[in-house]
């Protein structure tokens, strides 16, 4: 029997380890059958993800995966190449930030991500997060938070459902940074957990041009809902280099759908981020 705690499996003194086999929602353990929990729900949209993404079909892993899977490979045989959120934030040069999360620590946010985007001279920052989520933790920290609404702007997504997204955006005068992962802005999101996260940068001298973020941004300001968030929303838009950006106009930006329902088409629990 395997043990599970917070963050690492633990065989107690003395006991096998069984193997654990799976079918639809259930894990078996000798005969022994238990309803599949947090980890089996998210293997299952996992894989979800990588079929959307063409990573693997019903044959297994596509070419396509296959060189996905290989550059992962080379990535963490080189070592130290842990992705650092707070680096992240402290990259000069980019004055605009806007942050996408689930759940959020104003405490955490105030005493640490805040000072370090200021030290990457941001001054235009804007979070977005889950409305319940962004409710509880503000009544918890009244009293505690001195910054809100005077050097940063925090408010819940006007959504159906669940907010899920942790996308983080910077935009300076001449390009931008871009971080997706899986962390909330929490102390356990940027630090206490593994989480998974990519980065990259964007601009009219990069690779990625930025135009998906006219229809990124676009659609964020639907999801705000007050005047002052969505004049935050339209600053990011007003960045000269992306002004002069094409949008990616041709063809509908691509999803990543989490859950059995399409929240393109249906109302329910989103989450959803475009392909990069």
């Amino acid at each position: 029997m395997v043990r599970w705690t917070h963050r690492t499996a633990v065989v107690p003194a003395r006991a096998e380890v069984w193997l654990l086999t799976s079918e639809g929602n259930k894990w078996f353990a000798r005969r022994k059958g238990f309803v599949a929990g947090r980890t089996a729900s998210r293997i299952q949209q996992a894989l979800g993800w990588l079929q959307q993404l063409k990573l693997i079909d019903a044959n297994g892993i596509t070419a396509d995966g296959a060189i996905v899977l290989q550059r992962a490979l080379v990535t963490l045989a080189k070592g130290g190449a842990a992705l650092n959120p707070r680096l992240f934030c402290r990259e000069r040069s980019y004055h605009k930030a806007l942050l996408l999360t689930y759940s959020f620590d104003p405490i955490f946010f105030e005493q640490v991500v805040l000072p370090d985007l200021w030290a990457g001279r941001s001054s235009d920052i804007l979070v977005l997060g889950d409305k319940g989520e962004i409710d509880a933790s503000f009544q918890s920290a009244v009293g505690q938070l001195w910054n809100l609404g005077k050097r940063y702007l925090l408010a819940g997504a006007d959504v159906a459902g669940a907010f899920h997204p942790k996308v983080f955006v910077r935009l300076g005068p001449k390009d931008g940074v871009v971080m997706v992962g899986s962390g909330n802005v929490t102390s356990s999101g940027w630090g206490g957990n593994q989480e998974l996260g990519a980065a990259w940068m964007v601009g009219p001298n990069h690779i990625d041009k930025g135009g998906w973020l006219h229809p990124f941004l676009d659609d964020v300001l639907t999801w705000c809902q007050g005047n002052l968030e969505r004049d935050a929303v339209r600053r990011f838009k007003d960045v000269p280099w992306l002004s002069l950006t094409p949008a990616n106009t041709s063809k509908p930006v691509p999803y990543c759908i989490a859950g059995e329902r399409d929240p393109r088409t249906e109302p329910g629990p989103t989450l959803v981020g475009p392909e990069i």
